[in-house]
């Protein structure tokens, strides 16, 4: 594996110094002169067309310099402002030609050969790029950038030696540079002078050797290297490189012993060779570092959040940096974030409440940190919690719609059925194109509605759900449930429990309904059978479920043992406002 933290710290290609986009900002219009251009008609399109392309009507101005060229096919202003304009499109076939008519057409214009080396290489042509360079070389000596793009086009045909030239040439017109002697050992090394470009990096070295992009550039070659080793399969070799680049971050701690990238490419190497221990302690020792910037940081929490996931051994590490970055960073939203997320994936739901907070806290405007916060107050079933938090993330994100089905919930699990009512009501006009989501909100809606003895309401709002999503079983137990209890649409009620304890066979409070569905139709021996089943699946049956188990077995005049589950069902707490008046008179009451 590749040592990503050395690449950063070596050159930029001059590829991306030459030829990038924003060069073409440089890149100077040049109006013909009467010399060029003693027609005054063509002067006149010509100055028409550059005014058009300044106010950005390009598709005006290409018509306007061709027909410029219609009037002189050979004017290079007009082919070089055509190729600056395609080249901006991206449009390089047309470019290119018109761009090496400009150059062609006036030898000595500067511009004009860098817009057809600039397009030359955009279009793979390195041989002619390299041409032109020194074409602009001779004309401007001292320009640094087409040195760089000489070279650049050299080392894309492979002419390493040549490019080495070109480096050799920049420091004896320019001096010594640190940019030029790293890409020159960089291309050494690539030809095989392997001891000459390792000497070049450490003359940088011994100069300045607390300049960490030297050691980097030194670890790179020796990584480069390991890396070809690998690729013919030479293990030997490949092991003596890579032990290289070990010493080399050695080297700089020994320097620089708090230098947070050699700690940080210590690990890295650590963990490719599988030494996890070491490793960790490496990163343990970047992360306390003052001077590693807060995403570096970041990136390793979360390669070991993932990692941590499938290997438990990485665990208490994950954990331990969770806890060192929070406490470094108490302000950072994405390490609380991070180590929120550990805790509730560890199912750790208070503390994991706690961290999403203190990341809220830095930082309010993180739907997301909002969403998971809410997830957590309602596994806990701390609705007062969830309803002030929920209202809260309404006021911040007016238009997401699950703060709102959050509030909802909360109010009704407080009683308060009329505001979460108006609130599910207000959130359900910002769901788009999820159903799920709104069949949510509907069967919400059916549960308060049932609360408040709106029963029409209620069963449209679970028809709604339904209609959206015919297999949840949530609705179909509740709904079914409801409707035995009012004794209304009963072959529904019971296709519906059906239903549900098809799709999900193991749920005792689904078995209880569709027993007391069974019951409600008269079915005693079958409901006593699901029951049986409810029994079976629950260790600790409610109060609901014992009194229903005690009323159908006094239909089937099994009395002292319905009689006996009515007391347990009264021991038990809950159950219905006839419970004790079954109990007085040892009778069934409906």
């Amino acid at each position: 594996m590749k040592f990503l933290r050395i690449t950063s710290w070596f050159l930029f290609s001059a590829w991306i110094l030459v030829s990038c986009k924003p060069a073409q900002k440089s890149v100077k219009s040049s109006t013909p002169t009467a010399k060029e251009n003693p027609n005054p008609d063509l002067t006149r399109k010509f100055m028409d067309a550059c005014r058009e392309k300044i106010k950005g009507n390009l598709e005006v101005a290409v018509n306007g310099f061709n027909e410029c060229l219609h009037i002189d096919p050979n004017n290079a202003a007009a082919h070089y402002e055509l190729a600056c304009i395609y080249n901006q499109q991206e449009r390089n076939d047309l470019a290119l030609g018109h761009a090496k008519a400009a150059a062609s057409g006036d030898p000595q214009n500067e511009w004009y050969h860098l817009i057809y080396a600039q397009i030359l290489q955009e279009t793979h042509n390195p041989a002619e790029a390299a041409s032109e360079f020194t074409k602009l070389i001779k004309i401007s000596p001292l320009k640094l950038e087409y040195y760089y793009g000489y070279s650049d086009a050299l080392l894309y045909e492979g002419k390493y030696k040549e490019a080495i030239k070109v480096y050799e040439e920049i420091e004896q017109k320019m001096g010594p540079s640190d940019e030029v002697i790293l890409q020159k050992a960089k291309v050494m090394d690539r030809v095989g002078e392997t001891a000459k470009a390792e000497e070049e990096i450490r003359k940088l070295i011994r100069q300045n050797p607390l300049e960490t992009k030297y050691y980097a550039a030194l670890a790179q070659l020796f990584q480069d290297r390991a890396n070809v080793a690998k690729e013919k399969g030479n293990k030997i070799k490949q092991a003596e490189a890579e032990e290289k680049v070990h010493e080399v971050f050695f080297e700089l701690l020994k320097n620089d012993p708090y230098n947070s990238f050699a700690q940080l490419n210590l690990a890295e190497y650590y963990e490719n060779k599988g030494q996890a221990d070491s490793a960790f302690i490496k990163y343990k020792q970047a992360l306390e570092n003052p001077d590693l910037d807060v995403e570096s940081k970041i990136k390793v929490l979360l390669r070991y959040y993932y990692e941590s996931a499938s290997d438990i051994k990485l665990k208490s590490a994950c954990e331990t940096l969770c806890y060192i970055v929070t406490k470094l960073h108490p302000q950072e939203t994405k390490g609380h974030a991070v180590y929120a997320d550990f805790l509730y994936r560890d199912k750790r739901l208070p503390e994991a409440r706690k961290e999403y907070r203190l990341a809220i806290d830095a930082d309010k405007s993180k739907y997301v940190l909002w969403n998971q916060l809410l997830i957590v107050d309602s596994e806990l079933n701390d609705y007062s919690d969830m309803s002030i938090d929920s209202k809260e993330a309404i006021e911040l994100f007016p238009s997401m719609p699950l703060p709102y089905l959050f509030n909802g919930l909360a109010l009704i699990q407080e009683k308060k059925y009329p505001d979460g009512i108006d609130a599910l009501n207000s959130g359900l006009i910002y769901v788009l194109d999820n159903k799920p989501l709104e069949g949510q909100f509907h069967s919400t809606l059916g549960d308060a509605y049932y609360k408040t003895k709106e029963n029409k309401k209620s069963d449209l709002e679970y028809d709604k759900a339904l209609e959206l999503d015919p297999d949840n079983s949530y609705v179909l137990n509740n709904f079914s449930y409801y409707l035995s209890l009012r004794n209304e649409n009963l072959d529904k009620a019971e296709k519906m429990s059906k239903r549900a304890n098809e799709l999900d066979p193991k749920n005792a409070n689904f078995q209880d309904t569709y027993a007391w569905v069974l019951y409600k139709t008269g079915k005693y021996p079958q409901a006593l059978e699901w029951m049986d089943k409810v029994f079976a699946s629950n260790s600790d049956p409610s109060a609901v479920m014992l009194e229903h188990y005690g009323d159908i077995l006094f239909k089937l005049n099994r009395k002292d043992e319905a009689f006996a589950y009515w007391m347990k069902a009264k021991l038990k707490g809950g159950g219905s406002e006839l419970l004790e008046k079954k109990i007085a008179d040892r009778n069934l009451y409906e």
